[in-house]
């Protein structure tokens, strides 16, 4: 895998592992669903529902006009299901956890933490305090029901980065996974990253997971992957909508308007960040074992997704 070994403290990445499997059926991904089936497909152009509210929107209707922060409230706890599909099992959560690295003894700034997943591991690692923060009340509320569930000392508060709060003290590490998706524009791109700059030690690392800028939409689908990644046809300032689908029981999908590489390039350095480097999203040798390389192949050829890390 890239970065540092990402492999969890104390508990070990098998225990992750299994913790992934026990989850499954918890959220809805069964052994029959289109995410577990090797070659399983979704029509193309579906629009998924969760807890019977709509995310994103059919070809032909107005753009949706909700906030992220509505659009998240809708899907709430079943958000952690999406970690269950192999993209994401077997590509984003080792890939992202192994590039962060060794957190022990270290504070996390935790944004657009959702349910709390990478908040907990890295509290479960040994970081000595973590923030999670998110925009959507659905989402902080689940992730502190797993808190009040399992106590592991990791504080959750609701909130938008584009106007994050100030902390007394100064963070570590700040992590962002998929966050960016729904600014507005890029201004709002532009305040996150200085709100995010200003939350950090000297020297600290931003680490960064999301849309891969140069993804080919015409490619082969990402159905047997678990996800779907389509254009919309629509380009902004940002870069182009795109309506992403978690192949879920039910399926899940919004929609999204990841910024393009120059974007997150120029806002970083605006921001004052350095060392920006941009670093591949490989899939773990434990992904290969359970499909084959084949399998990924895909993936290897055209991938959706990428990280990204520099110094604050």
């Amino acid at each position: 895998m890239c970065g540092r070994s990402g492999a969890p403290r104390g508990s070990g990445r098998e225990e992750h592992e299994n913790r992934t499997v026990r989850d499954r059926t918890r959220f809805g991904v069964s052994a029959s669903s289109p995410a577990r089936r090797a070659g399983g497909d979704f029509p193309p152009g579906a629009v998924a529902r969760s807890g019977g509210r709509r995310h994103g929107r059919d070809r032909g209707d107005r753009h949706d006009e909700r906030s992220a922060g509505q659009l998240y409230d809708g899907i709430g706890e079943a958000f952690e299901g999406f970690k269950t599909l192999p993209l994401a099992r077997y590509g984003e959560v080792p890939g992202f956890l192994g590039l962060v690295g060794d957190v022990e003894g270290r504070s996390v700034l935790d944004l657009a933490s959702g349910t709390g997943f990478y908040s907990r591991e890295f509290k479960r690692r040994g970081a000595s305090r973590v923030l999670g923060v998110d925009i959507s009340s659905a989402m902080v509320g689940a992730a502190r029901a797993r808190e009040d569930a399992d106590p592991l000392g990791v504080r959750y508060e609701l909130g938008d980065v584009a106007e994050l709060r100030s902390f007394e003290e100064p963070f570590d590490i700040a992590v962002a996974v998929q966050l960016f998706n729904y600014a507005e524009d890029v201004a709002t791109v532009e305040r996150m990253c200085r709100n995010i700059h200003r939350s950090m030690a000297a020297g600290a690392e931003f680490f960064a997971f999301g849309q891969h800028p140069d993804y080919r939409f015409d490619g082969p689908s990402l159905a047997k992957y678990g996800f779907l990644c389509e254009s919309l046809g629509e380009d902004t300032a940002l870069g182009p909508r795109v309506r992403i689908t978690a192949l879920l029981d039910p399926p899940i999908s919004f929609v999204a308007n990841p910024p393009g590489r120059e974007v997150w390039e120029r806002s970083l350095r605006a921001a004052g960040f350095t060392g920006i480097t941009w670093v591949p999203l490989e899939i773990s040798a434990a992904g290969v074992r359970e499909y084959g390389e084949e399998f990924w192949d895909d993936y290897a050829a055209n991938p959706p997704l990428t990280m990204l890390r520099c110094r604050a």
